[in-house]
């Protein structure tokens, strides 16, 4: 996506990308389902003044910020509304939903420093108890989960536009199989990397599947595991190892190669 301004003078604007989403649906019944999760690495939320019962009451974070966690599920947003990542996405990457269900999702790789805006929108998980056939019933009110991404932190709240300036961000969009969330992605591949005890275990999509891989993961200067691994675009890719007692380093630390040994992806996460 490119955007230009092409006045010779700084300008306030808006600019969102909209998406709706219901991963993993049956093709004769597209819906998001109860167990679908917004998949987005922030802890809180804020929203404008009426939607505040999506919070329930809750600003633990602070004044107009409510905890995440209970509304990363389609089945507890009360009513249709509006939320927005407070106070942005900052430094993350991605965002999407995957739907529990069936573990199939759909996810959005680009810069959010350039889009730091994230809307979520539903029009609530009880207005869908009794369905309708929307092909025989044409309603804008559907079971899906809308997520947009935005230069500013909220609607209406306007980014400034250098004169004469260009703003350009690519969008990588990516469907999940057998991933349960989304650490950390990026162009090529999304994972999902957790470090618990003695075990860690990988999940991996990759977004070029013809691409042969080889996957590492080391603790300091153990080597758990490293081999070549086929991409399974049908299934995704789990891997487990186990972490040996004692050693050096509270991190786990992944690398993701082509055959050739170019770095597709490298990632770490702490040892719980």
């Amino acid at each position: 996506m490119v955007l230009k301004n092409p006045q010779p003078k700084t300008i306030p604007y808006e600019y969102w990308t909209c998406t709706t989403l219901a991963p993993g649906s049956d093709a004769k019944n597209p819906k998001a389902t109860g167990g679908a999760e917004i998949i987005a690495p922030i802890q809180a939320y804020s929203t404008p003044a009426w939607s505040t019962n999506l919070s329930g009451g809750d600003e633990s974070l602070g004044p107009g910020r409510s905890r995440f966690e209970k509304l990363r599920y389609f089945r507890n947003w009360p009513t249709m509304g509006i939320a927005y990542a407070a106070p942005d996405m900052g430094a993350a990457n991605f965002w999407g939903v995957i739907n529990h269900d069936n573990e199939e999702g759909i996810i959005r790789v680009a810069d959010n420093t350039v889009t730091p805006g994230l809307k979520m929108w539903t029009w609530g998980f009880p207005s869908f108890t009794n369905e309708t056939d929307p092909r025989k019933d044409p309603n804008e009110a559907q079971p899906y989960i809308e997520l947009w991404a935005g230069v500013s932190d909220q609607f209406f709240h306007s980014a400034q536009f250098p004169a004469l300036g260009e703003v350009s961000f690519p969008e990588t969009y990516s469907p999940t199989v057998g991933m349960s969330n989304v650490t950390q992605a990026n162009e090529n591949i999304l994972i999902n990397l957790v470090a618990e005890g003695a075990s860690v275990n990988l999940q991996f999509f990759s977004i070029e599947p013809a691409t042969p891989l080889r996957v590492t993961l080391k603790r300091g200067d153990a080597v758990l595991f490293s081999d070549e691994v086929k991409a399974d675009p049908k299934n995704g890719n789990r891997i487990s190892a186990t972490i040996p007692a004692g050693g050096m380093g509270e991190r786990v630390q992944l690398t993701i190669t082509d055959a050739e040994g170019k770095k597709l992806i490298a990632a770490e996460t702490k040892i719980k």
